[in-house]
């Protein structure tokens, strides 16, 4: 590294310094499909492990900044359901503010020789919620799939090579630059396509804090939102009464 960029905290300010220095430097916001290695293009992906809802809250920066991202939300999870009423409702309005919509798949879940047929339905019950869905990012890829030239159910996916060998690549996986800051890549200062992977968990707070702290946030608010419908849910009586007051 120069020096010449300070790394940006992972704060929603230091995710709009980081979207902004691109922006200065001439990057243009495309989706996967517009992007060409040649040009100055810069593919915002961000894949929703954890929260819709710290994602809509860097869509909300994002719109703010005028430029557009693709958010990628899994179907096949324990940490969030794309049906209930609240993340249904984060879906579409980072949709409604001119982002896009893709499927995040966990092709580990199922038989390699059946992952077309399983990566179709889940674009479709994401399709439920908020349209067509054209592209696919694989969450926790494994090997095989990396650079994988064809597509997944019919659709291109963020893994092939015209996105993760031919342009630039670079992940904030587990909360730090494991590829090298964005902005000190040689594609970079270049002028070079490159496409720049985000997890919302990391930036959607104002304070600063570690990646184990914002996991245990993120544990203490789900824990809040479990104890909240098992009291919403539960039939009064019996053991419940004491029970549930225990809850609150």
């Amino acid at each position: 590294m120069t020096g010449e960029h300070a790394p940006a905290e992972f704060t929603l300010s230091g995710y709009a310094s980081l979207v902004s220095a691109f922006k200065e430097m001439g990057y243009a916001f495309c989706a996967f499909s517009g992007a060409r290695r040649e040009k100055a293009h810069l593919v915002m992906r961000h894949d929703v492990d954890f929260c819709p809802k710290r994602a809509l809250r860097i869509a909300q920066v994002e719109k703010e900044l005028g430029i557009s991202a693709t958010y990628f939300f899994l179907v096949s999870t324990e940490f969030y359901n794309i049906y209930s009423s609240e993340t249904a409702r984060c879906l579409r309005e980072i949709k409604n503010m001119g982002h896009h919509i893709g499927l995040h798949f966990d092709a580990a879940t199922y038989d390699l020789s059946k992952i077309d047929e399983a990566a179709e339905a889940e674009c479709q019950s994401l399709a439920g919620v908020v349209g067509d869905i054209e592209i696919v990012s694989f969450h926790r890829p494994i090997v095989s799939l990396q650079g994988a030239s064809t597509n997944i159910a019919g659709r291109p996916h963020t893994y092939q090579p015209r996105y993760f060998h031919e342009i630039e690549y670079c992940s904030d996986s587990g909360g730090e630059w494991s590829f090298g800051y964005p902005l000190e890549r040689q594609a970079i200062r270049d002028r070079k396509a490159l496409q720049l992977v985000t997890h919302p968990i990391w930036w959607a707070e104002d304070d600063v804090a570690s990646p184990i702290d914002r996991m245990t946030k993120f544990l203490a608010e789900r824990t809040q939102v479990l104890r909240s419908e098992l009291q919403r849910n539960l039939k009064k009586g019996h053991f419940v009464d004491n029970w549930i007051d225990k809850l609150v």
